[in-house]
């Protein structure tokens, strides 16, 4: 009696690049905080590195994710 329309597709390239949003916030956090953690009270030098070092490796992670699914 009743048709049942198909379900349409689900699409989870939005989940794929929320995940990768938050893998990188994570990755530029930890080093941030690692950066600080040395630094102490008084320097800047640390957390300047780590966030530097942070945002490259989340790139490279992104990147190479991306390249992982073509």
């Amino acid at each position: 009696m009743f048709l049942r329309m198909p379900k349409p597709p689900f699409n989870t390239s939005f989940l794929r690049y929320a995940g990768m949003a938050s893998q990188m916030a994570i990755i530029i956090l930890v080093f941030v905080g690692i950066g600080r953690y040395l630094d102490g009270e008084n320097g800047k030098t640390y957390t300047l590195i780590g966030s530097i070092l942070g945002v490259g490796l989340s790139l490279y992670s992104v990147v190479k994710s991306l390249m992982k699914q073509q």
